[in-house]
Formats: C-alpha cells, sequence, structure tokens
C-alpha cells in the first residue's frame, strides 16, 4: 500500500500490535527503535517517533534485533545484541488508538557477549525465552505480574 522511512539504519525487525494500530520496527545499525501509526487500510503513516537506545560515548554500540509486544499487551520488549540487554517500555492507550511511552520501563542485563536476538513467549504468557547469537545459549525467565526474572 505504501512504505515510510525508519530513520534508523539497518532496519531488521517489524512488530505489529493485536491492536493492528501501530508497528514498531528495531533498527540494528541505528541502534534506534521506530514507531508508526497504522490505517485500518493497513497502510502507515509517517513516522510517530524513533526511540535512541545507542549512545555513542558508551561502548559498545546498540544494535537493537527484535520488538515483540508482552502477551498481556501493556509493554514492549526489545533485545540489543550489541549491550547484552532487553528493554522494556510501557504501551499507552488512548482514545486515539496506542502509542509507546518513550520512557524506559527496566533494562535486564545478560551474560556478557552472549548477544540477544530473538524473543519468544510461551503460549501461556507465562515464560520469556531469549536466543543469544553469539553464545549459543538460550534464556528462560518467568513472566508474571508484569515482571521478568531470568530462570535458566
Amino acid at each position: 500500500l505504501n512504505s515510510q522511512p525508519t530513520a534508523g539504519a539497518d532496519p531488521c525487525y517489524i512488530h505489529i500490535n493485536q491492536g493492528n494500530n501501530f508497528i514498531v520496527t528495531a533498527n540494528y545499525s541505528g541502534g534506534n527503535i521506530s514507531v508508526f501509526p497504522l490505517n485500518p487500510d493497513g497502510s502507515i503513516e509517517p513516522l510517530s517517533f524513533t526511540i535512541d537506545l545507542n549512545q555513542p560515548e558508551f561502548s559498545p554500540a546498540s544494535h537493537i534485533h527484535t520488538v515483540v509486544s508482552s502477551p498481556d499487551e501493556k509493554y514492549l520488549l526489545a533485545t540489543d545484541l550489541g549491550k547484552d540487554k532487553i528493554y522494556r517500555f510501557k504501551i499507552e492507550k488512548d482514545s486515539n488508538g496506542a502509542f509507546l511511552n518513550r520512557k524506559l520501563e527496566s533494562v535486564t542485563k545478560l551474560e556478557s557477549a552472549s548477544g540477544p536476538r530473538h524473543l519468544a513467549f510461551h503460549p501461556n504468557g507465562k515464560y520469556l525465552y531469549c536466543i543469544n547469537e553469539l553464545s549459543g545459549k538460550v534464556a528462560a525467565f518467568t513472566y508474571e505480574d508484569e515482571k521478568m526474572e531470568w530462570i535458566q
């Protein structure tokens, strides 16, 4: 139908929320997340905003690889392969649909040099799994009452 620029280098993942009213992209080399409103006909509105997770003064650089909503649609989680972190942002809903709060809710630090790449929730919504590209390990977390705790 149409296209929009992401305002981030090397977009590598796209997520559509369950309500189908916004799209979020992970921009790998840009180290940022782009947020777009989505129209009922499937067309994409211009970029609403980006969230920059790359702080050049700190090494290594951010490499955002995946963005997914929590099963309850309250949070958006993003993996940062460069900094070995999983970020969590609150999804806030208003009369016009939904948007992402730019304030970082929490950060989960993984093992050094693990390289978190993709996230998947168990169908029951109580477990979260993260595949780590650099270490080759799968990290398992409980996910309950909006809290994420490493278990394995």
